[in-house]
């Protein structure tokens, strides 16, 4: 449910990334996000923001 996955490990994924700073590294966004390279998946911070953080997909 929402409420699990929002104190789980996945929904802070791009903080993670962030606090490193490889959140610019392809390679570890592929882990890191959303739908990574596949059609309506994560695309960048600012064309897909709702695609931050690893979801329940």
């Amino acid at each position: 449910d929402g409420e699990e996955w929002a104190h789980s490990a996945h929904a802070h994924a791009w903080k993670t990334l962030a606090r490193s700073g490889a959140h610019v590294d392809s390679d570890c966004q592929r882990c890191h996000t959303t739908g990574f390279g596949l059609p309506g998946g994560f695309a960048s911070r600012s064309q897909s923001p709702e695609r931050i953080d690893v979801g329940c997909e």
